[in-house]
């Protein structure tokens, strides 16, 4: 029973389709400039609030410096100098600075109106001030610590306390901000430059900020400038000034400058900062974004109007045209169906359409009914290219598959979306990859295939296909389907098959979609050429490209054997894989390298009856099975270390005629077999491998010689310069350094001999590496002197450390007292802000001083 169908007029579906097509560009166009509109307004309103905060972030940087030219002055005056420089002593009355004279000197600075006072704080917590009706107040200890601790810590030596609220000076408002500078002695020479006290200017928000009250950005926006410790030292509103800025305002950030978008009483909110560097002052300026939509809500009405005209407009023109598409459609709709119901007169002929392209149809049609017998002829022409075509699939030498697509088309049509989507959607969803795949219809195949897949028949074929292709990767279906998505005609990729006898080979897959199947692609011719051989070599000759290249980018010798472990890794299963080196003259096996999925890695051995060493002795790669090792262990005496493996693949290491050591695969799986094909690989690579590691190993050598003192081992002169040099540049300050040097020396080589001499060197080295950080860098410099740098090392840290080398010779010498080790040492740091030049030969002097005291 055939289900219902649902028809539609074609004069209908023209006028849909052409209203559509000619309005919905007019909306999107207008949609897309709306928004083009808005975000250049937000951005202006952005770009704006920034020059607006910028501008007041200059001016008060202005007022800051003229700030610092006042307390410069006051640091010259020699009123205020007195005054501090005669608490350093002792404090009594008569060193107290008059009222008249520190009116005098704030008279100085009147031109400054936003100064509303000064006050002059003394160590000893004294303070004296230009304020009238103020009682002369004390600062506590804890006061003077906390002033001490925040301008101590800044370049400038001063402190923007912001709104004042300390326990002791009183403020009759909350209108002042204070400005605190560390004042320093400058006449008693055994406290030269000690710190006196402290200048305090306390300013008046009420003048600083008169002329941020001038302007405002909007009647909605709201101006804050807050101090380092969020309280608010002025607003547009009076009343919030001396409160601490709200949570929400409150933006942690790096960044002196900054636009983002905030909510603030459930309302988005535009908000641009900016902060002060050292003072720790923020300017913000917030303005609600509501003020621009209402703006932009004017912009929105005018478009709407213009839109509605078009559409209008559009729809009158659309109408008209349709007109002249139906008629003619409808003849040809009429003739097609007098055709299939063989009631169609082919004496008759089709009325012209004023439309050129339906004419040209109409046209095509009648000239098509005068010509039966070309239609009998193109009928036979289309039999006989069918018949030439079968005959070259089937003999062609090439495999070929004739396949059918359309399924899958439908399928993918029925998901419904567009390429970009579509891909996301297959890539999260893998069966369904599967289940379109096995969509595809195989409707032949000829004798080629069925040779290089080794079957018998096509019947067979077809029946188990679908394990032919269960080693082709998720990502090769995928791109697959995708180039079936978009009806894509032709396609190329590789990807490997099983064969019959479960060999898996490499092959090429071409499709191309017949000529006139292009839509549903339920036509299309695959070739399949095998590349297994071609593959394995490209691969191979990549992999010896790949090792030689490590050799040279590599930093060290493990680095380097972790590439060739991945690199292996790609030409073979190398799971389980150990390079093992061979010293020749120690006689000794190491295992630099050793990944294993059982056994842990061996410790080095003397040469001797392992696989390792039987490679090694035999110079011959050797493949071993579990038969194999019985045989050999019973015949050779071969010994096997650790747990039994399924398969065993050991390749010696050669250098010129040396034997440096092997590379070995191992495998404790069924599933995982090695044969001669895996034998080959790993012997033409081996060549490449032991070159890369002989070159390697040479270049780390001579790294290790030009940096190393050869006979202590420590890191020589020119290394300890170098390390100098880079440590200067202040990212691991404070640096230690240690100048250290062996008393007597010269006496022990003239009494015992020179070799007695290095090796009391080669102890007091050992005992240096025993009591130092392996972070820090000891060097032999000299003869008998040595050098430590220790980066990030405050003073206790080095003391800490040179108590460790006291020690440490003490038990030395405990335990050799007939030649005991005695040194003479100095130590300074880079704390003081001097370069670790200058801090070493600090050190060298105090070396030498401890060494003459010892001879004293």
């Amino acid at each position: 029973m055939h289900k219902k169908k649902y028809h539609i007029h074609l004069n209908w579906i023209i006028i849909a389709l052409t209203l559509l097509a000619g309005i919905l560009p007019v909306m999107l166009a207008t949609i897309l400039t709306s928004q083009i509109i808005k975000l250049n307004f937000q951005n202006e309103v952005k770009t704006i609030s920034r020059e607006f905060v910028e501008h007041h972030y200059m001016d008060l940087v202005n007022d800051q410096n003229m700030m610092d030219e006042v307390l410069a002055a006051l640091e010259d005056n020699q009123q205020i100098a007195g005054y501090f420089n005669s608490s350093i002593d002792a404090f009594s009355p008569e060193n107290n600075m008059p009222q008249s004279q520190l009116d005098k000197v704030f008279n100085q600075f009147a031109r400054y109106h936003w100064i509303d006072s000064i006050d002059l704080v003394r160590l000893d917590g004294k303070v004296v001030t230009s304020r009238e009706n103020i009682i002369i107040p004390s600062l506590t200890t804890d006061e003077i610590d906390y002033y001490l601790s925040q301008t101590l810590n800044n370049s400038k030596e001063t402190f923007n306390e912001g709104i004042k609220k300390t326990a002791s000076i009183q403020v009759p408002d909350k209108s002042l901000v204070s400005i605190i500078k560390l004042y320093r002695s400058q006449e008693i020479s055994d406290r030269l430059h000690q710190p006196s006290g402290f200048i305090i200017l306390n300013l008046s928000t009420a003048h600083i900020f008169e002329e941020y009250s001038l302007y405002r950005f909007d009647v909605t926006s709201q101006l804050f400038i807050t101090d380092a410790s969020q309280r608010i030292i002025f607003s547009y509103d009076s009343y919030m000034i001396g409160e601490i800025l709200p949570s929400e305002l409150n933006i942690e950030t790096d960044n002196n400058f900054g636009n983002l978008i905030i909510n603030i009483d459930q309302q988005s909110t535009y908000l641009t900062y900016s902060k002060m560097d050292p003072s720790g002052w923020k300017i913000i300026l917030t303005l609600p974004t509501s003020a621009i939509e209402a703006k932009m809500s004017g912009i929105y009405y005018s478009m709407g109007v213009i839109l509605l005209v078009i559409i209008l407009f559009s729809i009158v023109v659309l109408l008209i045209a349709s007109i002249f598409l139906v008629s003619p459609i409808n003849q040809i709709a009429r003739s097609l169906m007098e055709m299939r119901n063989a009631t169609f007169d082919l004496k008759n002929r089709l009325n012209g359409s004023p439309i050129t392209e339906l004419d040209e149809v109409i046209h095509g049609f009648n000239s098509f009914m005068e010509n039966e017998e070309g239609q009998q002829s193109i009928k036979l022409a289309l039999k006989e290219s069918e018949a030439r075509y079968k005959a070259l699939f089937e003999n062609s030498p090439v495999a070929m598959w004739e396949e059918d697509f359309s399924q899958v088309i439908a399928e993918i049509d029925a998901i419904g979306f567009q390429a970009d989507k579509l891909r996301k959607h297959l890539e999260a969803n893998p069966e369904i990859v599967i289940g379109l795949i096995s969509r595809i219809v195989i409707n032949d195949i000829n004798q080629a295939t069925l040779k290089l897949y080794e079957y018998e028949d096509k019947q067979t074929l077809l029946k188990e296909a679908a394990r032919l292709f269960q080693n082709v990767s998720h990502e090769s279906l995928l791109d697959e389907l995708m180039a079936i998505s978009v009806r894509q005609t032709k396609f190329e990729t590789s990807v490997e098959n099983s064969c019959e006898d479960g060999r898996v080979i490499r092959v090429k897959i071409n499709w191309s979609v017949y000529p006139g199947h292009e839509e549903k692609m339920d036509r299309v011719i695959v070739s399949t050429v095998d590349i297994t051989e071609q593959t394995q070599t490209d691969k191979i000759q990549s992999a010896i490209f790949q090792v030689s290249n490590a050799a040279s980018t590599t930093e060290n010798l493990n680095e380097l054997y972790h590439s060739i472990h991945l690199i292996l890794g790609r030409l073979m299963p190398a799971k389980n894989f150990y390079i093992a080196l061979y010293n020749e003259t120690e006689g000794e096996i190491s295992f630099p390298y050793f990944v294993d999925e059982v056994d842990q890695k061996p410790e080095p051995r003397k040469f001797g009856d392992g696989w390792t060493e039987y490679v090694i002795r035999t110079r011959e790669p050797m493949l071993l099975s579990q038969d194999t090792v019985k045989r050999l262990e019973h015949e050779e005496g071969v010994k096997t270390y650790g747990y039994d493996s399924v398969d065993w693949l050991g390749v010696p290491l050669k250098v010129e005629d040396r034997i440096i050591g092997i590379v070995a695969v191992q495998s404790y799986s069924e599933g995982v077999r090695y044969t001669d094909t895996e034998k080959d690989i790993l012997v033409f690579v081996s060549n490449q491998i032991a070159m890369a590691i002989d070159r390697k190993r040479k270049e780390e050598e001579l790294k290790f010689t030009s940096m190393h003192d050869p006979l202590t081992g420590l890191y020589n002169r020119g290394y300890f310069e170098e390390e100098v040099k880079r440590l200067n540049s202040g990212r691991l300050s404070p640096v230690g350094v240690i100048m250290v040097d062996v008393d007597d020396l010269k006496l022990a080589n003239d009494t015992y001999g020179h070799a007695t001499g290095d090796e009391l060197l080669i102890a007091f080295s050992k005992e240096l590496l025993r009591s130092f950080r392996t972070s820090d860098v000891i060097a032999r410099i000299g003869g008998d002197e040595f050098g430590v740098l220790l980066p990030t090392s405050p003073l206790i840290i080095i003391e800490k450390a040179v108590e460790r080398l006291q020690n440490n010779i003490y038990e030395y010498n405990a335990t050799n007292p007939e030649i005991p080790l005695e040194f003479s040492i100095g130590y300074h740091t880079n704390e003081d802000g001097i370069s670790i030049h200058e801090a070493l030969k600090i050190a060298d002097q105090r070396m030498y001083q401890h060494k003459s005291i010892k001879k004293d």
